[in-house]
């Protein structure tokens, strides 16, 4: 008979992850029914981008757990169906990106402090209440407040990474979806699926050298306690913000300039 504890050093955090994952997918059900009830224009932006960011970054401090303490193999599984969870549970976007490719610079401007807010209220959950109430060793000897740097190549090389990967998750979907056309498949499903393997093979591929993040508000939050001088600010900008946005900017415009053209035509 095989017993997953012969493959999994830590099973028990599997268990623990799902329940974390299910709470959150209540309560972003319940919040967004609530946000989408009172709420409209840029403030229904800012309150989902809230929930979001509170929601994926409980989740993600929750499976980083798993990196160490259960097994790389499934680390990366893992990886792979939380793009899937977070596909139908998530109400927004939790990466101030898909705002800027959508609404613009200033908006995303406008929204990203409030998606720091949630995020760093989804961390402060995470370490304050659940960690403190659960029965789990992990938990209690995670060390806040020490900078674990993300980056673990030289700088140029991070930015094309950071950058390439950005624009990897841009174009992927529009090659999903042909691909899905030209086999009859459904589209939805089979983007949702591409993307999940696509993610969880780049986490994999990744992790080690620049964290493989495509996130500006997931890097700025792991990255935190390293940024303490100008300098590190500066690095930190350049290997995690400024590729991203800018490959973000000009794909944003040829697709503007793709709709307006078939408009036109």
């Amino acid at each position: 008979m095989i017993k997953i504890g012969d493959y999994v050093k830590h099973p028990e955090l599997m268990v623990d992850y799902v329940a974390v994952v299910s709470l959150l997918a209540i309560f972003a059900t319940f919040s967004k029914k609530i946000i989408n009830a009172n709420s409209s224009g840029l403030l229904r932006i800012v309150l989902t981008e809230i929930v979001s960011s509170f929601m994926f970054i409980c989740a993600i401090w929750e499976k980083g757990l798993w990196f160490e303490n259960v097994n790389e193999t499934y680390f990366h599984f893992a990886t792979a169906a939380q793009v899937i969870y977070f596909t139908h549970f998530m109400p927004g976007k939790a990466n101030p990106l898909p705002i800027l490719a959508e609404h613009g610079l200033a908006k995303m401007l406008l929204v990203f402090p409030f998606q720091i807010l949630g995020a760093l209220g989804g961390a402060r959950f995470m370490q304050e209440v659940y960690w403190k109430i659960g029965f789990l060793p992990f938990h209690s000897t995670i060390s806040s407040g020490k900078c674990t740097p993300t980056l673990g190549i030289d700088q140029q090389t991070g930015i094309a990474i950071e950058t390439a990967l950005v624009f990897l998750m841009i174009i992927a979907p529009e090659i999903e979806k042909a691909l899905a056309k030209t086999l009859k498949l459904d589209q939805d499903n089979t983007v949702m699926l591409s993307q999940a393997v696509l993610v969880a093979y780049v986490v994999k591929t990744f992790i080690r050298s620049t964290g493989a993040i495509m996130n500006p508000l997931l890097s700025i939050l792991i990255n935190f306690h390293c940024i303490s001088t100008p300098q590190d600010l500066l690095q930190h900008a350049t290997t995690y913000w400024a590729g991203p946005i800018a490959i973000t900017m000009i794909m944003g415009f040829f697709a503007k300039r793709d709709s307006s053209k078939k408009k036109t035509d």
